[in-house]
């Protein structure tokens, strides 16, 4: 079972009568890509926040790298990089400069590591171009670098896609992944480009008006998601002996008595079809069903709504 670096216990937190998070339970696990995902207002930023110890939780605890004594969490805050809503970026400084700046701050030796994050982000160790004067998807890279700085376990980012055009995004994605399977980097990411978050993420955690709603893995997200031929049958015992006997189909579930979800032959619905009907099988419905993120998401909240 992989290790647990970040988990949060009854995590609730308030502004004067605003309940931001309620009783919110995360387990970020080692070596994770865990993908954030909420409206806005779902209490993300906050969440993350809390996480990065840039501000305190009202109720309950937070367990970093296996500490929950509150005394020793600050020093822990080395082992996290984080770029939460605007990174402060200095305008008229090179990258370079910038983050000679945070080396300074942070009491880093040496400048050893600026050519090392720098080379990490593919920025050019050399360019004395302006930030003023970097791209969306440099500023992104450098804030990104400015976090990597420390050589930090956990990496939180917030919204890092914003703004960012099609290659910026491919460009960021490639690189949050090797930082990841190269360099063993936990990262916690929140964006609102779901479809970019199920191409990073290896597991989800779903928010919805300050509450956790669900943590899943991205493999039993793929289940519930999966394409399949859906149908609503009048027996289902006697459908399951015609798609083996007559079609010989055996990548299916029965869900209930009248309900089986097929994962193959996706492409002969009329087919099947015509054999149920042909062997007294009444067929109510049959069709293509399978979940995106989005929709996925949509589905979750919904139901959160009315609980």
């Amino acid at each position: 079972m992989s290790e647990v670096i970040c988990q949060t216990i009854n995590l609730t937190k308030k502004y004067k009568d605003n309940l931001v998070l309620d009783n919110v339970n995360v387990n970020i696990k080692r070596g994770e890509i865990y993908g954030l995902i909420g409206e806005n207002g779902a209490g993300k930023t906050t969440l993350i926040k809390i996480i990065a110890q840039l501000i305190k939780s009202t109720e309950g605890k937070i367990k970093l790298f296996g500490c929950t004594d509150e005394n020793k969490l600050s020093k822990l805050q080395k082992n996290i990089g984080y770029t939460i809503e605007n990174p402060a970026l200095y305008m008229d400084m090179t990258a370079r400069q910038n983050l000679e700046v945070i080396r300074m701050e942070k009491g880093i030796p040496g400048t050893y590591d600026i050519d090392r994050v720098l080379k990490l982000v593919n920025l050019d160790i050399r360019d004395k171009k302006k930030v003023k004067n970097f791209s969306m998807g440099m500023k992104q890279r450098l804030a990104l670098a400015m976090a990597l700085l420390d050589e930090p376990e956990l990496l939180i980012l917030d919204e890092p896609l914003n703004g960012l055009d099609p290659t910026g995004i491919l460009e960021l994605r490639h690189l949050l992944i090797r930082l990841n399977v190269e360099k063993g980097i936990t990262i916690v990411l929140s964006s609102h480009i779901l479809s970019e978050l199920y191409k990073l993420s290896t597991c989800y955690g779903i928010m919805h008006k300050g509450k956790l709603i669900e943590e899943i893995s991205a493999d039993e997200l793929d289940n519930r998601c999966k394409k399949h031929i859906f149908l609503n049958v009048s027996d289902s015992k006697l459908a399951t002996v015609v798609l083996e006997k007559e079609l010989a189909i055996y990548d299916y579930i029965v869900c209930s008595d009248k309900i089986i979800k097929i994962y193959s032959n996706l492409d002969e619905c009329s087919k099947i079809n015509s054999k149920l009907v042909l062997n007294n099988v009444l067929v109510e419905e049959i069709s293509i069903k399978g979940d995106t993120l989005e929709s996925y998401f949509t589905k979750v909240i919904g139901g959160a709504t009315h609980v």
